[in-house]
């Protein structure tokens, strides 16, 4: 069974690699993501589940990652310009892992900013993207959790953020003013019986909270 429902932008943690940073450009990269599982929760369903995102070439849309997407302050995509902090030069996939280059602007507000990223000083880093198209994998075993997997997510954005997102309380940014735009998601169940696709205003208002 196939449903469409509207996806809201989700967002993961994920870590500088400091060895890399390179004070003159102002550049440093990241580990966007290894697809690991997190664990959110469903108010339409009312269930926990993980979350995984495939890391197969076929299955991300790295396009904005590698055109320049923005580097922004918690998230705030709705901002001023002076929100945005940098921008991603290059993304790439390499042994199962999504890596980033950032380049920080060299204005003079960033300075700090980038100085503490060099340093060390401000570590927690946001990856925000959409989910296209997932499917949903049953529990094998009794207390497990359902699997939900983005075989079709698109990255938007990276940000840094004071407080990393909660996974468990919705995958939502830590910042109250995040993108909360929602986007078309097809969800595969293949545990359900076959049937035509659901396509219901009340279930795309609902899951897009979830």
């Amino acid at each position: 069974m196939t449903r469409r429902v509207n996806a809201p932008v989700q967002v993961r943690d994920f870590a500088f690699q400091p060895e890399t940073a390179n004070d003159e450009r102002r550049t440093i990269t990241v580990v966007a993501s290894t697809g690991a599982k997190v664990r959110r929760y469903s108010w339409f369903r009312d269930e926990a589940y993980n979350e995984s995102l495939s890391l197969d070439p076929a299955h991300v849309r790295i396009g904005r990652l590698q055109n320049g997407a923005p580097v922004l302050d918690q998230h705030r995509s709705y901002g001023s310009v002076a929100d945005q902090l940098g921008v991603v030069e290059s993304a790439r996939i390499e042994n199962g892992r999504l890596l980033a280059d950032l380049r920080f602007s060299k204005r003079d507000d960033v300075a700090p900013i980038w100085n503490d990223v060099k340093d060390g000083i401000i570590r927690n880093v946001s990856l925000g993207y959409v989910t296209h198209k997932a499917q949903r994998i049953a529990p094998k075993n009794d207390g497990d959790l359902p699997e939900l997997r983005a075989i079709d997510w698109e990255p938007l954005e990276v940000s840094l953020v004071k407080v990393p997102a909660d996974a468990g309380a919705g995958g939502r940014s830590a910042d109250p003013h995040a993108d909360m735009r929602a986007f078309p998601c097809e969800v595969v169940d293949e545990t359900a019986e076959p049937s035509s696709t659901i396509n219901t205003e009340t279930e795309n208002r609902n899951m897009s909270t979830a």
